[in-house]
């Protein structure tokens, strides 16, 4: 089971054409185990409501401190 999370923004063309591509891709990968063993492949793409998805971190304040120390 794949799921991709989304911030909303994204139209509905681009989501279909990166969900045919990363399926496509998963299923290339996995084809050879398919052909001898059972397996199910599923993928969901949602789209995530910024308004409904706090978050919170302190990511981007350590990636500054690593840029400015190279």
């Amino acid at each position: 089971d794949i799921s991709v999370r989304l911030r909303a923004g994204r139209d509905l063309d681009t989501r279909k054409q990166a969900t045919a591509h990363i399926f496509a891709a998963a299923r290339s990968y996995l084809e050879p185990i398919m052909q001898n063993h059972s397996l199910a492949l599923s993928f969901e793409m949602r789209d995530i409501d910024p308004e409904l998805s706090p978050k919170c971190g302190t990511i981007r304040d350590h990636l500054k401190k690593v840029e400015t120390n190279d």
